[in-house]
């Protein structure tokens, strides 16, 4: 009987053993699956960030392109609105020259001062300058007549006899 016991102890213990071993492997295997899950579920987490992200991205890019769109169309259309704006200027200004005529222009560059000063009032202009065309004219010196209101500059041109004229009015 002794052995019998001897035996049973054995079975017992190798019973221990094996449900010991069956039972680490088992834990083992269930934190093998737990940290594959994890790890699967972070990749899945990365990737789902990575398209908000990128989603994110792909707003913020067609929003700076819309905003950029606008701008581009704000400027043409404030372009385009000088430029008719300027036209009409030039077509009114070519209209008054027209109604009044080169030689009357011409007549009033030979009138006194004051003369002069109320022609051009009623023609709206605030600032003149009269030669042929031709001659070249230095804008750098015409433009310091600018700067300063009342100023008054008159050269004439020995070789073409032209007068020029430049004047700012009040």
């Amino acid at each position: 009987m002794y052995e019998r016991g001897k035996l049973e102890f054995k079975v017992l213990i190798v019973e221990a053993i094996g449900h010991s071993s069956a039972d680490a492997k088992a834990q083992a295997e269930s934190n093998k699956i737990e940290a594959e899950a994890n790890i699967e579920n972070s990749k899945r987490k990365t990737e789902a960030l990575d398209i908000e992200a990128e989603a994110e991205l792909t707003r913020l890019r067609e929003a700076r392109n819309a905003e950029i769109e606008y701008i581009e169309k704000q400027n043409k259309l404030e372009i385009d609105k000088k430029t008719e704006i300027m036209r009409i200027e030039v077509e009114k200004f070519k209209a008054m020259v027209n109604a009044v005529g080169p030689q009357t222009l011409l007549s009033m560059s030979a009138l006194p001062r004051e003369h002069r000063i109320q022609m051009l009032k009623s023609l709206g202009l605030k600032s003149t300058l009269i030669t042929d065309g031709k001659t070249p004219i230095n804008l750098i010196d015409a433009a310091k007549g600018l700067i300063g209101v009342g100023q008054e500059t008159a050269w004439k041109l020995r070789k073409y006899d032209i007068k020029f004229i430049h004047r700012q009015y009040d």
